[in-house]
């Protein structure tokens, strides 16, 4: 199937984070692995030169027998980055290595131990040693949020990391775990703007998996939004739930403002972008949310949902070739 909004000119400055494998002694850490994999992926995603795979197109590589040019030709990037983590207790050993996929050459490899307090400084690390590797120059607003951390303490971090891996999971028990780690975060650190969110994120989903459709859901997902918010005005995820809070209320302009937000602060969520693609063509604006949805086709080229989106984008403009060849690659 030929659809022209894939053919796209590989980016020399492209990489993909393949999922870190979990070197730990009982294999049950894989929720951390996968999130230091998703947390280094958010930094250098806010690097405005350089194109970065999102982790829903990233994790299809997990456990993968496909070899490094043969990974970085699915993506159509130049560059990959693998590595593998090892927790035992509270004692931690990260690898990585950078590998630039048109000669299979390692541009550097290092090994980072340490203990949970130091996980920040080690992503962090490995996040700049790209960055000094691709031999690129960041701008201080991209400095500064490679060096955020969204959640300071380790032990809260730990909790935070397992609440994702459990709210990705969409089903109720999963939920309440996730709900339940990040309340016991919150009590570790105080009010937080990333622990808000998560929990935002939890009670929307209650809703969206038609787990709890209840006024008092509902309202907690956009209390816990609004929290964040306050807390970081730029934090992406908070816009994403007033968007679909929105939606649900039947309020498609306020959906099109808080999902503009959302998609101009992190373009590359799937969700943010679906829903601005809503938006902007309830709004009778459709051609706004094209620039969107063509950054998704290279960042998140082997996510169905990238093409779903892309069958919406094309049938709200009239493209009807366009929709059927996007969605023959969607289903």
């Amino acid at each position: 199937v030929k659809y022209t909004g894939v053919n796209v000119p590989k980016k020399d400055k492209s990489i993909i984070v393949l999922p870190f494998g979990d070197m730990s002694p009982g294999k049950d850490n894989e929720y951390f692995s996968d999130g230091l994999t998703e947390e280094i992926i958010t930094d250098l995603s806010h690097i405005h030169d350089l194109l970065v795979i999102s982790r829903s197109s990233a994790m299809t590589f997990k456990g993968t027998q496909k070899t490094i040019p043969e990974i970085a030709q699915a993506v159509n990037v130049r560059y990959v980055l693998e590595g593998s983590v090892r927790k035992a207790g509270n004692n931690l050993r990260i690898t990585a290595q950078l590998i630039d996929s048109t000669n299979d050459a390692h541009l550097w490899a290092e090994k980072y131990s340490g203990t949970l307090d130091d996980v920040f400084d080690i992503q962090e690390k490995v996040s700049r040693s790209i960055v000094a590797g691709l031999k690129m120059k960041l701008a201080p607003a991209e400095e500064r949020k490679i060096s955020e951390h969204p959640v300071a303490s380790a032990s809260a971090y730990d909790c935070y990391l397992r609440a994702k891996h459990e709210i990705a999971k969409w089903t109720e028990p999963a939920l309440d775990r996730a709900r339940h780690l990040l309340e016991t975060a919150l009590k570790l650190t105080g009010n937080n703007a990333a622990l808000f969110a998560g929990l935002a994120l939890v009670h929307i989903t209650y809703a969206a998996g038609s787990f709890r459709t209840d006024e008092e859901t509902l309202e907690k997902a956009e209390q816990y939004a609004n929290k964040a918010l306050r807390l970081d005005p730029e934090l992406a995820v908070g816009h994403y739930v007033l968007a679909l809070l929105a939606l649900w209320h039947s309020d498609c302009r306020q959906m099109f403002n808080d999902a503009k937000r959302a998609v101009s602060l992190d373009p590359n969520d799937p969700f943010a972008v679906m829903y601005f693609t809503f938006g902007a063509a309830y709004t009778g604006n459709s051609s706004a949310s094209r620039p969107f949805v063509e950054q998704l086709l290279q960042t998140d080229p082997l996510n169905s949902q990238t093409y779903v989106i892309s069958v919406l984008q094309e049938y709200y403009e009239c493209r009807f070739e366009e929709a059927l060849d996007a969605g023959r690659i969607a289903f």
